[in-house]
């Protein structure tokens, strides 16, 4: 379990209600935790927003999904979290290092 950030979870604000692998979720704000693989990620949007990384309760998950990581064409050298092409869907990038966990 990552907390996908530095001491408290990382907190991702939606301002209107969204859809993440086909699960609806209701704006607002939630923590953002990962499970880093070498062949795959599990993402968790969860309802504890401003809880320390290391208080994580998997009951109050919204939503968990698995998504494939990329290699980067070149290190990144700072943590990166980028939303592309909002519309109807967008992509999220997680990126440090080589690998792109998340597109």
């Amino acid at each position: 379990m990552w907390r996908t950030g530095a001491n408290n979870a990382t907190k991702i604000t939606f301002g209107t209600a969204v859809k993440l692998n086909g699960v609806d979720i209701p704006a607002g704000a939630y923590a953002l935790y990962t499970i880093p693989g070498e062949t795959e990620w599990t993402i968790i949007i969860n309802k504890g927003v401003g809880q320390s990384g290391t208080q994580y309760d998997e009951k109050a998950d919204v939503v968990r999904f698995k998504t494939k990581p990329v290699k980067a064409a070149e290190t990144i050298e700072t943590f990166t979290i980028e939303f592309n092409h909002i519309r109807d869907e967008s992509a999220v990038s997680i990126s440090l290092g080589r690998r792109r966990p998340c597109r």
